[in-house]
């Protein structure tokens, strides 16, 4: 049997075929109203289900790779290109993809540093270009760039404990050994990148120091 809505109060039920197309009173609400035939929704089969996200997938791993390539000893990627699932770092099968945010901006904004560090920092934000890729790592790279990234940390910030603490003229060694923590701090951190930026374009992000491996697996760019 056919159903059918009330539109005044959504109660809805089976009628007679008869009634489909005629005025009836809703014996919810009490009000008129014109009978139409409900349309059946239609039931997803599993199989259709399993169909669909195995294309999903399967378009998932076709894009995986596309729109990334060397170009010499340089790894040239398209800013919204999937990665392989390889690590960047030993071209083994990546365990993990960690999210990174890549800046880069000209050089040429240091030319402003005798001005002040304030011009310098709003020139950066005003004319940095930023690209945001998962890193595929497998797991022995992902725990090492972790344990790189936290001892460097720990070494800025123990620089900059130690110069606030260091105010009096007898602390100049004291604080020459935290300038020295202060740049090793920051060089671990540096370190702990996936991928060492040369440059960002319009289309192209550019790395250097990558893995001879890794670049060699890829399509050379035309």
């Amino acid at each position: 049997m056919p159903r059918t809505r009330c539109p005044h109060c959504g109660w809805k039920d089976e009628v007679d075929e008869e009634f489909i197309g005629k005025h009836v009173e809703c014996p919810e609400c009490e009000e008129e109203f014109l009978s139409k035939r409900l349309k059946k929704k239609k039931k997803r089969s599993f199989s259709s289900a399993a169909s669909s996200s195995m294309q999903v997938d399967e378009a998932t791993m076709a894009n995986e790779g596309c729109g990334v390539y060397q170009e010499g000893n340089a790894l040239v990627v398209k800013r919204e290109a999937v990665f392989p699932s390889r690590c960047v770092k030993c071209n083994k099968e990546a365990t993990d993809h960690i999210r990174h945010r890549f800046s880069h901006v000209s050089p040429l904004i240091l030319l402003t540093f005798p001005c002040g560090i304030l011009p310098v920092l709003v020139l950066y934000f005003i004319f940095r270009k930023t690209v945001v890729y998962q890193i595929p790592l497998c797991g022995r790279h992902k725990n090492l760039r972790k344990i790189t990234k936290t001892i460097g940390i720990l070494l800025t910030l123990l620089s900059f404990i130690g110069f606030l603490y260091a105010t009096s003229g007898e602390s100049v060694i004291y604080i020459a050994v935290c300038g020295v923590s202060f740049i090793f701090g920051l060089a671990f951190i540096i370190a702990s990148r996936p991928l060492s930026l040369m440059k960002i374009d319009d289309y192209f992000v550019t790395f250097e120091q990558v893995n001879i491996k890794f670049l060699q697996s890829l399509p050379s760019r035309r």
